[in-house]
């Protein structure tokens, strides 16, 4: 009986398979990063693996195209955010923390490096639906374990829980602490950096069934807007909302301004009150806030130059731990480098912006390129108030985590994809 033989897999099979890999990058790329930034923030131990299987993306395309990654618009500021947080890491007081916070920060770049890298538009537009569709998912079995109480009319909220109670029942992965879902902020950024896009598609889509498609699920997203009553969030979609009534039309902010004066004339003449159907007390907010701002610079300025440590602005406290405030808490993670790498990045979207706004108004992009702007204004205005869109703190059986927020990450690599895709269909 003669042996078999096995010939060897020959070299164009092993070629076409990577090809293969590297066009289905989003398919097993975003799960790995899922894993990196939910294995960080729940401690798990070989959170890193998936950071591993993300640097492998990057290595096929060195290998099969030549390079590495597509030069963005923000690779300058990113190279001076890396050195920001290395430097973070080396002064940190607690090492523990820090390098959790750099591992999630290298998350963070390498999510903005595969968004600008994705080879077909398509996935761009199916994952932002599912990600949507997540972030619904996300907050709705938060309602339904109580872990979310919304300061709205009761009717919508025992409505919405009802229904919940027929969800299935989801087992936590770790009881030491609960991440995002811990309040109600985390969920209204990611409804804001979904929902305001959608708009933007609303306005500027040519085609019915795109447009259909963004009022059903912004219909969803608002309802969960209503649902956690965050006045900052209602406030950063209210101006996201003009910018693009202004985009779409100059005119329009004709009747919205009327209908703005009116309604405030109302307010002021108790023709209604906001509160019989929403919490809206801003003046609290900003009672509760203030003093953990001051708290916030008072330890800043003892560490001008450095920051405090990525991560560790909580570790000069005993009795502190968020500040509220997304550029207090840049400033304390990377110091002056990174506030240099910040205003550097304003100025390239700044540039960015322009340039996208001044394109054809009938490309299919246009409105979700515009949208994105509108989404970081909304962000950049809630980010005043809350610390989520730069980093996540979570406490929990003793123990502090905190990662970086890869919310703006998002929003520049989609802007940096779409810009793209106008220049090159223009």
């Amino acid at each position: 009986m003669r042996p078999t033989r096995y010939s060897p897999v020959s070299p164009s099979r092993i070629y076409k398979f990577a090809e293969l890999l590297l066009t289905l990058e989003p398919l097993w790329v975003m799960p790995a990063l899922a894993f990196a930034f939910i294995g960080l923030l729940w401690g798990v131990d070989y959170a890193w693996v998936g950071l591993v299987v993300v640097s492998a993306s990057f290595l096929l395309r060195r290998c099969l195209q030549g390079y590495f990654s597509l030069s963005t618009p923000f690779d300058v500021p990113i190279a001076l955010f890396l050195v920001a947080a290395v430097i973070g890491v080396l002064v940190s007081p607690s090492w523990e923390i820090s390098l959790g916070a750099f591992q999630s920060f290298l998350a963070c770049v390498l999510l903005y490096y595969t968004l600008v890298n994705i080879s077909r538009p398509s996935f761009i537009k199916w994952g932002f639906a599912l990600a949507g569709l997540g972030v619904a998912a996300a907050f709705l079995l938060g309602f339904k374990d109580g872990v979310l109480v919304p300061p709205l009319v009761a009717s919508l909220g025992d409505w919405v829980h009802k229904l919940t109670q027929h969800f299935p029942q989801v087992p936590q992965p770790s009881e030491v602490v609960n991440p995002v879902l811990d309040n109600a902020y985390g969920i209204a950024m990611a409804v804001e950096v979904t929902l305001i896009p959608l708009i933007g598609i609303i306005l500027f889509a040519l085609k019915a069934l795109n447009k259909v498609a963004a009022i059903l699920l912004s219909g969803l997203l608002l309802t969960i807007l209503l649902l956690i009553g965050s006045q900052g969030a209602w406030l950063a979609v209210g101006v996201a909302v003009l910018f693009l009534l202004f985009c779409w039309s100059r005119w329009s902010l004709l009747p919205t301004s009327a209908a703005l004066a009116v309604g405030y004339w109302g307010f002021r003449h108790r023709w209604f009150d906001p509160h019989t159907f929403l919490f809206f007390h801003p003046d609290g907010s900003l009672t509760g806030r203030v003093p953990l701002w001051r708290e916030a610079i008072g330890i800043i300025q003892q560490h001008p130059i450095t920051g405090c440590g990525l991560g560790c602005l909580s570790q000069y406290s005993s009795d502190y731990t968020n500040p509220h405030n997304a550029y207090l808490q840049l400033y304390s993670d990377m110091g002056i480098v990174g506030a240099i790498a910040f205003v550097y990045a304003l100025v390239v979207l700044f540039k960015m912006g322009l340039k996208m706004l001044s394109s054809s108004r009938v490309h299919l992009w246009y409105g979700f390129a515009v949208g994105i702007l509108a989404a970081i204004l909304a962000i950049s205005i809630h980010a005043i108030f809350e610390t989520s869109p730069v980093g996540i703190l979570a406490e929990g059986a003793g123990t502090y985590y905190y990662i970086a927020s890869p919310i703006f990450w998002v929003l520049a690599g989609l802007l940096v994809r779409s810009k793209r895709v106008l220049e090159i269909d223009s």
